[in-house]
């Protein structure tokens, strides 16, 4: 890998960060407002009025396909990470393909309401609870499949990577490893993008002398 491919390569750390951040605010932003004193038949409605609206709907489809994109962006730089830093025999990309199926995957049900309309003029869903449910799918994925897939990948870069990296960041990755575990709430979860977005800028701006400094780790000592 060339140096060019390997600063875009980190770079998309930055990228999936950033457009993740962008598509999930856009497409869950858009989602009715509820809360614990809310009761089923007034969430349902909720539903059908966020689905009803076409400014809601665009949001929707457009923070859908960001997100889908953010996934793309993860498996970049996870085979970035896996050609600069790791071997073949770790489960990296393993990781890395559980943790972008998770936010591609957290689309799909939004894009599930909309999309017929918007793509194949069907007529809108009219089921508020049917709607609630299809549109909560996205919870589990983000938070449980992408969550804990992108904190076993944060631990296995750290792992490998262990020498390579300088301390700051090689804690860094630790504790956003962990964050990754309670995505749940929302600091933890921001915490891990952070990550990403700074790994991404350092491995972008090192490209070139970390692949020194790996080669030169590996090589084995002559007297």
């Amino acid at each position: 890998m060339n140096v060019r491919s390997d600063r875009l390569g980190m770079l998309s750390g930055a990228a999936f960060a950033l457009l993740l951040f962008l598509g999930i605010n856009l497409m869950l932003g858009s989602e009715p407002d509820t809360n614990s004193k809310d009761s089923a038949a007034t969430i349902a409605q909720k539903w059908v009025a966020v689905i009803n609206s076409s400014s809601h709907r665009n949001k929707i489809l457009v923070g859908g396909f960001i997100v889908v994109l953010s996934a793309v962006a993860l498996i970049w730089f996870a085979n970035t990470v896996r050609n600069r830093y790791a071997s073949g025999g770790t489960p990296l990309m393993a990781f890395a393909t559980l943790a972008a199926v998770g936010v591609a995957g957290a689309a799909v049900g939004p894009m599930t309401l909309v999309g017929g309309h918007t793509f194949g003029s069907e007529a809108l869903p009219t089921d508020g609870n049917v709607m609630w449910m299809v549109g909560d799918l996205s919870m589990p994925l983000l938070l449980v499949v992408y969550g804990f897939a992108a904190a076993a990948l944060l631990a296995t870069f750290a792992v490998v990577a262990r020498a390579a990296l300088p301390t700051w960041l090689l804690v860094f990755t630790w504790i956003a490893a962990v964050a990754s575990l309670a995505s749940v709430e929302f600091f933890p979860a921001l915490l891990v993008l952070i990550y990403f977005l700074v790994i991404g800028i350092w491995g972008g701006v090192t490209a070139g002398g970390a692949r020194s400094t790996v080669s030169s780790a590996a090589a084995p000592a002559t007297a």
